[in-house]
């Protein structure tokens, strides 16, 4: 029994001896990702989710050993937003979920890849930290956990005889339960957006009155759970309700429109669908509206009262006219009311009011109608517009009796008064015209004060008139009006209503027109020849002819001159197209010289004239023959300075004389070239000069001085970047590193420094780097930071991309450039990480290293040993 105790305590001793390799040998993280990826953090605006390394294995998985790709995930839709460690969730990302892809790396003998996704995405400080939303699933597994740890596991009280060393009965306690199912909770989210272009506005643009077309959104389930939308009703909007259920991944179309009858102006509601489960969908809708250009309509009266009529009448001895203005922008076009009791019609058959003018038709009460009295509302109308006016009139039985009638017969001196035509614009109305009225019947008539729309009407002189009596007014147009043809008629009325007699009233107004302002000169150049110094008579004058061009009148300021002698101007003021002269002559006794002046005829109004005159005092010595022309300048380089020096223009040019050919002085007028320093182009122009006579040449034939030379100035080359150019800086060729160095190095492209690129430019931009893996860059700026964990001898080469600008933008050509350096890792005083994987088509059957430098050695030979010690034993038993 003893024996069998002892033995038991060696095995024992033993195996936990031959253990301690597989503890050690378990420090570093080796093999494929598998488990359970999660997040720590919450899943809310502006917080910052990272890796939970909790259920993944192998075991001592952490950042370093992978690489991590952030995604948002809308739907199916998958947009990447980040590749480091941790992510800080963006306002974009409301309402999505947040998808993490880590990736072993190779070189640290992590191989595979896991996922992990976020809740949906929160505003902030209403999101749930992920590790509170997984807290239930957690709890579940280590229950699993403990119930297995509670086995029960009866120890042996005996080795029996024969039995082999270690050997014991194990007795099992309750039945372990199976893993439960780890099912994800559902998710309740969705999405809204245009169905016309996938943004999350829906912009009607601008309509008339409120009308517009349909258009259309699209609402989709982007959660695991069901959705049941609640009814919505936007201020400004109808929506289409969502009715039904909306499952995980379904998607609806719904209709929107502007609400009908909204007033001109511009509307936006931010339009959310709610579920029942929380989820939102939101989007922005916007509208414009204008109001309709509708016609404006008047009449120049709203009543129509006819005399008295006597059964039986047989005709209607005058009809009333109604005149209807149109005051709008558009013509007009009206139909004649239907009516029961008055007869309806169009003046000449024009039933149509063009923009600000006038309609004017005739009412007169039907043949035929019995004793009564008869009032109507006659509706005249247009498709957009409408006004109403009321007939009146009574049909007697018989005609009322009457010993000795008195009647009333009131004429007008003038049926139309006209006012001509005026500015729009005009301050002063036309003079008042004055109207006489007569009675020329034989009783006493009291008259009414008449009125007009567009013109102002006098106080009558006198407000009732007996036989044979006149009374005056006057008729003024209202000052201001704008423009357009004015016609008004102006009734005569009794004090009862009746019309006794009209007239009309009409003035045109016309748009003004800003003046122009312009004036030229004729000829432009005043050339007087040459003459010997101490002349005794002047040229001749020569005229010059003003001009006003403009449509503004124009007042003109005596020009003058120190040279030349100008004479007056025939008319300073100047109507349009009108013209005036002045005359021009060189002075007497001017000195030997030339005298090139440029006369400026102004206005007050800022106009002006210009006439260049000419006149060569010469000594009686050499006479200038000719002016030789320079030499054409070429292949001048690009960016040339825009001067006499940078130009290379001659300082002096060869004159032909009496007595032969020397050189003249020649002043250049480099700043008034077509020459453009800045231009990129190539340029050919002129540059013209002034040519200084020496002092014994005289120019008595009056050669002219100006010459000019052509220049031409090279286009700007393109800038080639060359790939030898490319390189990596901040790391050395050669260079010397251990494994506890972080390296950082730039990756600086040929060309990335052109600022200010034209077509046929050329650089390169970095594409990739890779020293085990290959890593990609988006965007500038094009560094990276990375350790090796093992020592050896590395190349990091960094592939670039050829580009070309078009004039807009830089375009791949499709050729690359690749630089390379190579460098050494020793190992460092740190605790050496896993060892790079080797790539390519063959594979490395060399024993992963762990990083681990103990000497296993002596647990071989404890093992060894133990197996020795134990066969030995058992021998002796049996022996024994």
């Amino acid at each position: 029994m003893k024996t069998k105790k002892i033995v038991a305590m060696v095995m024992t001793l033993l195996m936990l001896i031959t253990m301690l390799p597989s503890l050690v040998f378990a420090s570093a993280p080796q093999g494929e990702l598998d488990g359970k990826l999660r997040l720590k953090g919450t899943a809310e605006v502006g917080s910052t989710l990272s890796a939970n390394y909790k259920k993944v294995t192998p075991e001592g998985i952490s950042d370093d050993y992978v690489s991590f790709q952030w995604s948002r995930k809308t739907g199916e839709e998958l947009t990447e937003v980040g590749t480091e460690s941790t992510y800080t969730v963006a306002e974009e990302d409301l309402g999505s979920v947040i998808v993490l892809e880590i990736t072993g790396l190779e070189d640290m003998g992590i191989t595979g890849s896991l996922t992990a996704e976020s809740k949906t995405v929160a505003a902030a400080g209403e999101g749930v930290e992920e590790s509170e939303a997984d807290e239930e699933e957690e709890i579940k597994e280590e229950t699993e956990e403990e119930i297995i740890e509670e086995e029960i596991i009866e120890e042996p009280s005996d080795i029996e005889e024969g039995s082999q060393p270690g050997e014991a009965e194990i007795g099992l306690g309750e039945e372990i339960p199976s893993e439960s199912d780890d099912s994800e909770p559902l998710t309740y989210s969705a999405q809204a957006v245009a169905a016309e272009d996938g943004s999350e506005v829906v912009d009607f643009g601008s309509v008339e009155d409120g009308s517009a077309q349909a258009k259309y959104v699209v609402v989709r389930n982007t959660g695991t759970g069901a959705l049941n939308f609640e009814p919505l009703s936007p201020d400004y909007f109808m929506v289409q309700d969502i009715e039904g259920t909306l499952e995980p991944g379904e998607e609806v179309t719904l209709w929107i429109q502007p609400r009908e009858g909204l007033s001109s102006g511009t509307y936006e509601n931010t339009i959310t669908y709610t579920s029942e489960e929380g989820a939102e969908a939101s989007f922005l809708a916007s509208v414009t509206v204008e109001a309709a250009d509708t016609p404006q309509i008047t009449a120049d009266t709203q009543a129509l009262t006819f005399a008295d009529l006597t059964e039986g009448y047989t005709e209607v001895s005058e009809g009333q006219k109604v005149q209807i203005a149109n005051q709008g922008t558009q013509d007009v076009t009206f139909v004649l009311p239907q009516s029961t009791y008055f007869d309806v019609s169009a003046e000449n058959g024009n039933l149509t009011a063009a923009a600000g003018g006038t309609a004017v038709f005739t009412v007169m009460p039907k043949l035929g109608l019995a004793a009564g009295e008869y009032s109507e509302e006659l509706a005249f109308q247009s498709q957009d517009a409408q006004i109403t006016v009321t007939a009146s009139v009574r049909v007697q039985e018989t005609a009322p009796e009457q010993e000795e009638p008195q009647e009333s017969s009131v004429t007008a001196d003038a049926a139309g008064l006209t006012f001509g035509t005026v500015e729009e614009g005009y301050e002063t109305a036309p003079a008042a015209q004055t109207v006489t009225l007569t009675n020329n019947g034989t009783g006493t008539v009291a008259l009414a004060q008449p009125s007009g729309e567009n013109f102002q009407i006098g106080e009558l002189s006198a407000k009732e008139l007996a036989a044979q009596e006149t009374a005056t007014f006057t008729v003024q147009p209202k000052a201001g009006l704008s423009a357009g043809s004015y016609e008004d008629t102006i009734y005569i009325y009794d004090t009862e209503g009746n019309i006794l007699t009209s007239l009309t009233a009409q003035l045109q107004v016309e748009a003004a027109e800003e003046p122009v302002y312009s004036l030229s000169a004729e000829p432009e150049t005043l050339d007087f020849g040459s003459m010997e110094e101490g002349y005794a008579q002047a040229p001749s004058a020569q005229t010059v002819t003003i001009t006003n061009d403009g449509t503004g009148t124009l007042n003109l300021i005596q020009p003058e001159s120190e040279f030349f002698a100008i004479g007056a101007l025939s008319d300073l003021v100047l109507e349009p197209g009108e013209t005036a002269v002045f005359t021009v002559q060189p002075k007497k006794n001017l000195e030997e010289s030339e005298y090139l002046e440029m006369l400026q005829i102004n206005s007050t109004e800022d106009a002006y004239g210009i006439v260049n005159a000419y006149f060569n005092v010469t000594s009686a010595a050499n006479a200038l023959i000719s002016v030789e022309k320079p030499s054409e300048i070429t292949g001048l380089p690009y960016g040339t300075e825009k001067s006499v020096k940078g130009l290379k223009l001659p300082a002096a040019v060869v004159i032909v004389t009496q007595e032969g050919s020397q050189k003249a002085s020649v002043t250049w007028d480099v700043s008034g070239c077509a020459y453009d320093p800045s231009s990129t182009q190539a340029q050919n122009f002129a540059v013209k000069g002034k040519v200084t006579l020496p002092a014994d040449v005289e120019n008595p034939n009056g050669v002219s001085l100006i010459t000019s030379v052509r220049v031409s100035v090279q286009g700007r080359p393109a800038k080639i970047a060359s790939a030898d150019d490319n390189t990596i800086t901040g790391i050395s060729s050669n260079g010397q590193y251990t494994t506890d160095t972080k390296i950082t190095f730039t990756a600086v492209g040929a060309g990335m420094d052109n600022s200010d690129p034209r077509e046929g430019d050329t650089r390169y931009i970095p594409l990739n780097w890779s020293v085990a893996n290959t890593n990609s860059w988006q965007q500038a700026p094009y560094t990276a930071t990375f350790r090796m964990s093992r020592a050896g001898t590395y190349t990091l080469s960094v592939a670039y991309n050829e580009q070309e600008y078009d004039g807009s933008k830089w375009v791949n050509t499709g050729a690359t450039d690749t630089k390379s350096v190579t460098f050494t890792v020793a190992n460092g005083s740190g605790t050496v990480t896993a060892t790079p994987v080797p790539t390519g088509t063959a594979q490395s059957r060399n024993a992963v290293q762990t990083g681990d430098n103990t000497n296993i050695v002596p647990f071989v030979i404890l093992l060894v040993a133990a197996v020795v010690c134990v066969a030995g034993i058992v021998i002796y038993r049996k022996r024994k």
